[in-house]
């Protein structure tokens, strides 16, 4: 399978496990990367997430880094030798989950990373995971894993 045909199927998958499971957010608004109505979250939202940065024009750069750093310790269960990046995406183009849990503010200064673990393979669910990646006082990084991940 192609990474464009994963990933596609990784987001038509995220995208319907939110609809289905929170009300608030509407199978279209997430298609759209659209956030719950009146940008109030009804998930709980990390409280790291509540004190990002605004991020800067070499911001996906830099999120991808720290979260091939940050990997072996976000995803302690599964080997992360030889991680690589799938992609890399503002939270505006690739953040539906982001906006739903935390809404817009936290979605426009977040990064969704994709990672690869090839040492998992051929395991689709073990070998893949997603991170949310802001930048802090500290420098960036990974404030979330993906549920789907």
């Amino acid at each position: 399978m192609t990474s464009e045909l994963r990933r596609a199927g990784v987001l038509a998958l995220l995208a319907g496990v939110i609809a289905c499971s929170l009300p608030a957010v509407s199978a279209a608004g997430l298609a759209r990367g659209g956030a719950a109505k009146n940008d109030r979250s009804t998930a709980r939202c990390p409280q790291r997430a509540k004190h990002a940065l605004s991020l800067p024009g070499d911001a996906v750069a830099k999120a991808a880094e720290a979260a091939l750093a940050e990997a072996p310790a976000k995803f302690k269960a599964i080997n992360t030798r030889g991680a690589t990046i799938v992609t890399s995406e503002l939270g505006e183009i690739d953040g539906a989950y982001v906006a739903h849990q935390c809404g817009e503010a936290a979605q426009k200064k977040t990064v969704v990373v994709q990672l690869r673990f090839p040492k998992m393979l051929p395991s689709a669910s073990l070998s893949e995971g997603i991170v949310f990646v802001s930048r802090f006082q500290d420098g960036y990084h990974v404030w979330e894993v993906s549920p789907i991940a």
